[in-house]
């Protein structure tokens, strides 16, 4: 919060408040600021200060809309209020903007209540991913021809790991978000084989992830899965989603 006594002395202090101040939603009370910084000739105590704040708010307010362009057409003139009460909540913690929409799909799903409210989540949620599919760098793919004798042995065992970039989303459709050449890509798989891949996420073998899927479609044939196994292991190789493991 904003305080309105005069400065110490100390440089630093003076510092932190000069960034307390700026980095106050634009709405904050700023009336005081003659208290600690002098006007000029051509621009009062607060014009001086708004100065900063306007720079620093409409770079992180332009950040935000990038990352979320769709978000913000959904929303409209609600998105510029959401993300000052966002970036309230969760400010800037590196010197790059990549990271700083990180909370944003939860903190909509916390606090967006207009009647397109699924909509504009299941939308954030989605520009997030593709976000991260562009800026985070994939690990070496797997190549079954580089597997060991022992690797094919215990194949069932062994723990895959998925892409860094790669993000699942079960709404609005069973969704695999990736890195494609450098870019992010879009594809929408089996709901069968997302159990698989949701399994494989959170740290389950391929034995383990199959038993997954199993208990998810019981009365499901076997035939039928294995072809959607097959189908989507296929589609994981092809697109380089698996890492190679060591």
């Amino acid at each position: 919060m904003l305080s309105a006594n005069l400065p110490p002395p100390e440089l630093v202090d003076i510092q932190a408040w000069v960034l307390e101040s700026v980095c106050a939603p634009p709405q904050a009370d700023r009336t005081f600021v003659s208290d600690w910084v002098t006007s000029s000739k051509s621009q009062s105590a607060e014009e001086r200060i708004a100065v900063y704040v306007d720079d620093y708010w409409s770079r992180l307010q332009g950040s935000m809309t990038e990352d979320f362009p769709k978000t913000a057409s959904l929303m409209g003139d609600a998105f510029a209020d959401h993300v000052i009460s966002y970036i309230d909540a969760h400010p800037p913690t590196s010197i790059s903007l990549s990271m700083l929409g990180a909370h944003f799909p939860q903190y909509l799903s916390a606090h967006y209540k207009d009647k397109n409210r699924d909509q504009v989540i299941d939308a954030a949620a989605l520009e997030w991913a593709q976000n991260q599919a562009w800026i985070t760098p994939n690990q070496r793919p797997f190549d079954p021809a580089l597997l060991s004798a022992e690797q094919q042995e215990g194949l069932a065992q062994l723990r895959w790991t998925l892409q860094p970039s790669l993000t699942l989303l079960s709404k609005p459709a069973c969704l695999v978000v990736f890195q494609q050449n450098l870019l992010p890509e879009t594809q929408e798989v089996e709901p069968a084989f997302f159990v698989v891949l949701s399994a494989l996420k959170a740290g389950a073998s391929l034995s383990e992830a199959l038993d997954a899927l199993l208990l998810a479609y019981p009365d499901t044939d076997a035939g039928q899965l294995s072809a959607v196994i097959q189908d989507g292991f296929a589609f994981c190789v092809r697109n380089g989603l698996l890492v190679h493991p060591i």
